[in-house]
């Protein structure tokens, strides 16, 4: 995504996957994120390993912006 590695506190958190798979966190980093409506800060966990999506937020941040799934 562009971010420096200097910007990552570096922060270990075990997550688990859809499937049960267990993966360690690289750190953690506060970003902007733009809805239509709302600008947020949000911090996100970061992970070095590929997948088909780049973010995933939360139902805390659908209820900030007041988008509707």
């Amino acid at each position: 995504m562009g971010i420096e590695e200097d910007k990552i506190l570096k922060k270990a958190v075990n997550l688990v996957g859809f499937r049960g798979e267990s993966k360690s966190s690289v750190g953690e980093i506060t970003i902007p994120t733009y809805a239509d409506v709302a600008t947020s800060l949000e911090k996100l966990c970061v992970l070095d390993c590929s997948l088909p999506y780049n973010v995933i937020l939360g139902r805390p941040w659908i209820h900030n912006v007041k988008a509707i799934p």
